[in-house]
């Protein structure tokens, strides 16, 4: 299960559970999933040399010129993060 694919699975999971405030929840949801819609991976770094990582088209690595984050940038991980309790939840995705 990709980084992806298991927060798909969550936000899914909290619209159905409900916990809370239908329109708060579905407020939430919504929120993350356009998060994850900007954040989605990207093409992997080919310059200066080939690295097949996938990158978030939307953060950079900083510095002078512009350097892609690796894929799950530091946003999205911030967002799995909500989920570190959940069985499926893989620690290399902390943030």
């Amino acid at each position: 299960m990709t980084l992806a694919e298991f927060l798909a699975a969550r936000l899914d999971e909290m619209e159905a559970e409900g916990a809370g405030s239908q329109t708060m929840i579905s407020r939430q949801v919504a929120a993350m999933r356009a998060i994850l819609d900007e954040h989605q991976p990207g093409y992997p770094v080919t310059y200066p040399k080939k690295s097949g990582q996938p990158t978030c088209g939307v953060c950079h690595a900083g510095g002078w010129d512009w350097e892609p984050q690796q894929w799950p940038c530091p946003t999205v991980r911030a967002v799995a993060a909500i989920f570190a309790d959940h069985p499926d939840y893989r620690q290399g995705w902390a943030a």
